[in-house]
């Protein structure tokens, strides 16, 4: 039983009358949860919680069908997805032999080193580099980037908070678009959702009636 239920009201009467979202009988469920209750509806939060992992477990199947159908279908879809992952397994295998040389040899080692300090001292680099990365993954220049930034006020599309390095490119994952500039942990929680606004409203709606734990 979680700590926080002790401080419950234990029947829905009880938690109308004071306000509380939620009630904790300390009675299982119909299907074996011992968990608070949603004062508005008296349903099991253990319950809400599996059907909402169940329902974000099919949109995720079928999104995936949708992508695979995409996929076979769409030639300028399929054509961008096999340049992206083309572009990351180079990256990978680029990277995995220069880890090995870089323990391996002492004085490449030192090199990458002396160069790692210029590449950090020179912004010129950094921002050759970065118009790369965009053009590759997002089909976006560095200078529309930059348009989307100040259209925001450097800030996150969604929290609306500063970035604390950068901000992500958040992209429409059926389309290609790009939709803003979100943190890091905006687009994270977009991508958990599947990028779905059903599901993101209906989050915020359990949310709103339902203070689980």
């Amino acid at each position: 039983m979680p700590e926080a239920a002790d401080t419950l009201p234990r029947s829905v009467a009880e938690a109308r009358k004071i306000g509380s979202s939620r009630y904790f009988t300390g009675k299982p469920c119909v299907h074996g949860h011992v968990a608070p209750r949603a004062t508005s509806s008296m349903q099991c939060c253990g319950c809400i919680t599996e059907r909402y992992a169940a329902l974000y477990a099919r949109r995720k199947d079928e999104q995936n069908r949708r992508n695979r159908e995409r996929y076979a279908n769409d030639p300028e879809y399929r054509a961008k997805i096999l340049r992206v992952q083309s572009y990351k397994e180079t990256r990978l295998k680029v990277n995995l032999r220069r880890k090995q040389r870089y323990h391996a040899d002492p004085v490449y080692r030192e090199k990458m080193l002396a160069l790692r300090r210029v590449k950090v001292a020179t912004p010129e680099v950094r921002r050759k580099l970065k118009s790369t990365m965009l053009k590759v993954l997002y089909g976006i220049t560095l200078n529309e980037y930059n348009h989307i930034l100040a259209r925001q006020n450097g800030v996150c599309a969604i929290c609306g908070n500063p970035p604390t390095r950068h901000l992500d490119v958040d992209h429409c994952h059926k389309t290609g678009r790009v939709r803003g500039l979100l943190c890091n942990n905006c687009n994270r929680g977009l991508s958990l959702f599947s990028d779905e606004a059903a599901m993101v409203l209906k989050a915020f709606h359990y949310l709103e009636s339902n203070d689980v734990y």
